[in-house]
C-alpha cells in the first residue's frame, strides 16, 4: 500500500506510525488485550475528575539529552534526569505499562536512559515533560515495540513490549502524531486504514469522540468522500487522527507532541476531543500542555544543564 502521506511540514516519527497504524491489521483477542480491557474498565469506575491531581514525587533517573550526553562524555561530566510526579493513580488498579531498570543507546556508547524506572497503572493520564532529546520520543518507541532496550525490560500488561506483533499493536495503542499522515481514498479509509474489522459502528463512534461527525456529514459523500487537500481544516485533520487512532478501541493513548503548532482556538478544540478520547483509557503524552489541560502525573525527564 501506499505509505501514508504526511500533511504537515514538522518532524514526525514516520516508522512508529507504520508500526501503530498499518493498513491492514487482523483482529487479535489475545490474553494481553484482554488484560489490558479489564484493567481500563476497573480503573475508570474510580478515575478521578479532570484536572491536577495531589500529591508529588521526584524519582532520580538517568535519562539526559542524547546530545547532551555526548558532549559530557567527551569531558567527563555525568549527567542525570528527574522525574515529578502529581500522582491520581488508583493503589488498587492494575499495572498497565512497566519500565523497570531500563537502558537504552542508540549508538551501543552514550546512554540516553540508564536505570530508568516507570510504573504507570490502568486509566492513569502520564504526561512526559523535557527539553528536545532528553529521551522522551525514545520512551514512546520502546513501548511501541521499535526497539529493545540493551538492559531491563519494557512491559505492557506484564508482557514484553518488543514480543507484541504488529497485527495486534492497533488494538492495544492508539498513537496520535503531530502531523497528520493521510492515506488514499476516502474518509472512511483515513480511520479505518483498510482494516476490515473496524466497521462503520466503530468508525462512526470514533468521529463523534474526536467531536468530528458533523463535520464529515457535512461533506457532499459524507464518509466516502474522498479525501483531498482543503476538505478539511488543520484543526479537523487533527481530529481526524484522533478517529484513526481510537477507531480499534484500544486501552492505550500515546499522544506526541499533537498539540504543537496549533493555534489557541485550534489547540482548544484539539484539547477537547482528546478529554472525550481519553475517557477510560491509560493515556501517555508528550506535551506540557496536555498535562495543564488534562492533569494526572508529569515526569520530567531533565537533562544535565537542568539539574
Amino acid at each position: 500500500m501506499t505509505a501514508p502521506e504526511n500533511t504537515g511540514n514538522t518532524e514526525n516519527t514516520g516508522d512508529a506510525a507504520s508500526k501503530v497504524t498499518p493498513s491492514a491489521v487482523k483482529t487479535s483477542s489475545g490474553s494481553n488485550t484482554e488484560k489490558l480491557e479489564e484493567g481500563r474498565r476497573d480503573s475508570n469506575a474510580g478515575k478521578p475528575e479532570e484536572g491536577r491531581g495531589d500529591g508529588t514525587e521526584e524519582i532520580e533517573t538517568s535519562a539526559g539529552s542524547y546530545a547532551e550526553k555526548a558532549a559530557d562524555a567527551e569531558d567527563g561530566r555525568g549527567a542525570c534526569g528527574r522525574e515529578t510526579a502529581s500522582s491520581t493513580a488508583r493503589v488498587d488498579a492494575p499495572v498497565c505499562i512497566q519500565l523497570k531498570d531500563v537502558g537504552f543507546s542508540y549508538d551501543g556508547r552514550i546512554k540516553v536512559l540508564d536505570h530508568l524506572n516507570i510504573t504507570i497503572h490502568s486509566g492513569e493520564i502520564v504526561t512526559f515533560t523535557g527539553r528536545t532529546g532528553a529521551g522522551k520520543s525514545t520512551i514512546f518507541k520502546l513501548l511501541l515495540g521499535l526497539y529493545e532496550p540493551q538492559s531491563g525490560e519494557v512491559t505492557i500488561c506484564g508482557r514484553s513490549a518488543a514480543s507484541i506483533k504488529d497485527s495486534e499493536r492497533r488494538r492495544i495503542f492508539g498513537y496520535v502524531e503531530q502531523t497528520y499522515r493521510r492515506v488514499p481514498g476516502t474518509v472512511r479509509d483515513q480511520i479505518a486504514l483498510f482494516d476490515p474489522a473496524i466497521d462503520d459502528r466503530m468508525i462512526e463512534k470514533a468521529i463523534e469522540t474526536a467531536h468530528l461527525s458533523g463535520a464529515i456529514h457535512a461533506l457532499p459523500d459524507g464518509l466516502d468522500t474522498v479525501c483531498q487537500d482543503g476538505i478539511f481544516s488543520q484543526g479537523q485533520w487533527q481530529l481526524l487522527s484522533i478517529a484513526r487512532a481510537i477507531a480499534a478501541q484500544p486501552p492505550i493513548l500515546l499522544l506526541d507532541e499533537i498539540t504543537a503548532n496549533l493555534d489557541a482556538d485550534t489547540e482548544k478544540l484539539v484539547l477537547s476531543a482528546l478529554r472525550s478520547a481519553s475517557r477510560g483509557r491509560t493515556v501517555l503524552s508528550i506535551s506540557h500542555r496536555l498535562y495543564e489541560d488534562m492533569g494526572g502525573r508529569q515526569i520530567v525527564i531533565r537533562g544535565k544543564q537542568d539539574c
